[in-house]
């Protein structure tokens, strides 16, 4: 178990706080944006998240998407795709407008999230 005390910037006491939740001390300025705590290492550590060149194009209705790393995947207005890491991957969009296209991915890697306009036509 792990006890802390929580303040605040007079120094008055708040609380204390009891917890078994597993943590890494971590400076100050520390952001969580970019970061992820790795635990298949031993004693767990945090690591960057890994970036990717994640692109697309349109062509008419046709998404193309690609520089996913293999196995996660793309969204675009709820259909689904697994990336296979080489070839690239692509969806027909229901109509023309405004879409979501995402990428969601283990916690490893950073998520990737655009609004597209596909302006070809039915």
């Amino acid at each position: 178990m792990h006890r802390k005390i929580q303040y605040n910037d007079e120094g008055r006491i708040l609380g204390v706080v009891t917890s078994s939740e597993r943590y890494i001390d971590v400076a100050p300025e520390f952001d969580v944006a970019g970061h992820y705590v790795d635990t298949s290492q031993a004693p767990p550590r945090l690591a960057e998240q890994t970036d990717y060149p994640f692109e697309y194009s349109i062509e008419g209705l046709t998404v193309t998407v690609t520089g996913v790393p293999l196995g996660l995947v793309i969204d675009l207005d709820g259909e689904q795709k697994a990336s296979d890491g080489t070839e690239p991957v692509v969806f027909e969009a229901r109509s023309p407008g405004l879409s979501s296209l995402s990428v969601s991915s283990p916690v490893s890697y950073v998520s990737k999230y655009e609004q597209i306009i596909i302006s070809g036509e039915l």
